[in-house]
């Protein structure tokens, strides 16, 4: 992951998109935070910018990148199930990915 300008923007506006919204990473220079980019369509005139409800304000942003993957568990390593050292099945795991398994 590498910090963006501003400059460039993570989604260009787009007449076929109603709505669409995800959360970057952004800094002032000073600080971090969070922020929605978001774009849409709206009365047939695509457009596209960063929230006003981000940690820092749409118009201090100079820099963004995209967020980090979530950690993994320790474990299970995400997959749900919690095996030995030996490789014997364990139990299922408490962590998220144990308790919403994935469908078979």
């Amino acid at each position: 992951m590498k910090w963006q300008s501003i400059e460039v923007l993570p989604m260009e506006p787009d007449a076929n998109v109603v709505f669409e919204s995800e959360t970057y990473l952004v800094t002032d220079g000073c600080a971090v935070a969070t922020c929605d980019f978001c774009r849409g369509n709206g009365a047939g005139k695509p457009w596209a910018g960063w929230s006003m409800y981000g940690g820092i304000g749409a118009g201090l942003i100079t820099h963004w990148m995209q967020m980090p993957a979530p950690p993994r568990c320790e474990y299970c390593d995400g997959t749900g199930d919690v095996h030995s050292l030996d490789g014997e099945w364990r139990g299922t795991c408490t962590c998220p990915a144990g308790k919403n398994p994935a469908p078979l």
